[in-house]
């Protein structure tokens, strides 16, 4: 109890010194301005990050020349599926294109025997000294013919203004973001 009493009577004599020799190195304190520079350098370390954007039918080459490691050849069989499914596609799109002609061509021809045949059928109604009908059945012909014609161009240049503008294919365009108001603005 005696040296109890020492320490608490004695002011001169600190904790530190009756403390063994490794506590008594103590870091000294930092100031929070040195603490949040460290932190902050330890946050900008930690949130480095490597983004790196690829696109394409093909996988990346990092990702082909793994491929290859677990399996020998695949990448060739990547490389030759990818052909496969273009030359298909391409064939695909080539029939497309020739039955979407047999159906203009086809159609035209139609069109054409069906005007004449009430162009012609006009004629004969005038002739036969029914002009009121014939005119109007002339003219029902033509008009028809001329709508028709009309029409099919306005949509073909429509399907061109959808592929080339994909913000037309009924999706409506997002509005720009509002801006907050200030309450303060009178």
């Amino acid at each position: 109890m005696s040296r109890r009493r020492n320490r608490r009577n004695n002011p001169r004599q600190t904790s530190a010194s009756l403390q063994p020799a490794d506590q008594q190195a103590l870091p000294k304190p930092t100031l929070p301005s040195e603490i949040d520079k460290a932190v902050r350098l330890q946050v900008q370390e930690m949130l480095a990050v490597r983004s790196e954007l690829f696109s394409g039918p093909l996988p990346h080459p990092d990702h082909l020349e793994a491929y290859e490691r677990i399996m020998h050849g695949a990448a060739e069989r990547i490389f030759q599926a990818f052909g496969e499914e273009a030359n298909h596609r391409h064939a695909m799109e080539s029939k497309v294109v020739d039955s979407s002609m047999q159906l203009e061509s086809r159609g035209q021809i139609f069109g054409f025997v069906i005007g004449m045949t009430a162009l012609i059928g006009g004629i004969g109604l005038m002739a036969f000294d029914k002009s009121i009908t014939g005119v109007a059945t002339s003219l029902s012909a033509l008009v028809t013919l001329v709508g028709v014609f009309v029409w099919s161009k306005r949509q073909k240049s429509r399907q061109l203004s959808e592929k080339s503008n994909p913000a037309a294919f009924g999706a409506e365009p997002t509005p720009p973001p509002q801006l907050p108001s200030n309450p303060n603005q009178n």
